[in-house]
């Protein structure tokens, strides 16, 4: 393999779930959350799923189906700055698509961790690392767990060794 001039390697994780059936789920799971004024925590791979997530969540604050009184997070430096790469992308080569953060998203800096971990308004944080054994992840998943109102949903693939696999 390593003498060929290419190398494809192509994700098969889900077998035979679709990708439709998978948007059902997230958007269900989220919409019961919301009935319930969970906080949600999505574990978010940096490149890729991250963003399709935060595309997902406008779509649903487009469709007035996000509570007002919820806060929106990104958490991760990865996430946050390959985020805004794609963004950059997208302006030169397709401005429509572009505009796919929700339109209250902040930035959770890793000094304000706690305040908005412990404020009492009802949340949706999308934070690094998709597995959650790493990055900011790591702060957040122990409060959750303790919690009460609380939904972490899983987005992708949870490798053995990882806590979303423990999960």
């Amino acid at each position: 393999l390593r003498k060929m001039d290419l190398i494809m390697v192509h994700e098969a994780t889900y077998g035979a779930t679709t990708s439709e059936d998978i948007k059902v789920c997230f958007r269900q799971n989220l919409l019961e959350a919301f009935k319930r004024k969970q906080d949600v925590l999505i574990g978010g791979f940096a490149q890729g799923r991250f963003q399709e997530v935060l595309y997902d969540l406008r779509q649903l604050e487009d469709e007035n189906l996000i509570p007002d009184y919820y806060e929106i997070w990104m958490d991760g430096p990865l996430g946050i700055s390959t985020t805004f790469e794609y963004i950059d992308i997208l302006k030169e080569f397709n401005p429509e698509a572009s505009d796919f953060l929700p339109k209250r998203i902040r930035i959770v800096y890793p000094q304000s961790r706690e305040k908005i971990l412990y404020s009492g308004v009802p949340k949706i944080i999308v934070t690094t690392s998709g597995m959650l054994s790493n990055g900011p992840a790591r702060k957040y998943v122990p409060v959750f767990l303790q919690r009460e109102r609380a939904l972490i949903h899983l987005i992708g693939y949870a490798a053995e060794e990882t806590l979303a696999r423990t999960l």
